[in-house]
């Protein structure tokens, strides 16, 4: 007799995915190829990560000059340097949250195939 125990569904874990950069780039490809997921899902993904992204890379000196000249109490203010690993961990935590915008069963079929190939049978 033959027992089939069912395969528990998995979510991505933070710190799987924090410390696998290439394969969290990899599940966040896969999830944004999936036709079966809706445009506006993908876009509530990557838009955010995207501005996100933006911030992180523009010069300081040039979003502090804009913002001083935008509101010149708070401009200045905003030039003060952010230790650049806080800033990526932080774009990674808000990938990490927005994994949630994706179908479950989609999101679980991607991550077993690329994170647990072994498993998946």
């Amino acid at each position: 007799m033959r027992q089939t125990v069912a395969r528990q569904r998995e979510r991505p874990g933070v710190f799987e995915m924090l410390t696998h950069f290439g394969r969290t780039l990899r599940l966040a490809g896969a999830l944004l190829r999936d036709g079966r997921v809706s445009f506006l899902r993908k876009l509530v993904f990557i838009v955010p990560l995207l501005a996100v992204l933006v911030a992180l890379l523009a010069p300081e000196t040039a979003i502090a000059g804009v913002m001083s000249a935008i509101l010149p109490v708070v401009g200045p203010a905003v030039d003060i340097p952010a230790d650049a690993a806080l800033d990526w961990i932080s774009l990674g935590l808000l990938g990490f949250g927005l994994m949630r915008v994706f179908p479950l069963a989609i999101l679980d079929e991607h991550y077993q195939r690329i994170f647990h190939q072994a498993r998946v049978r």
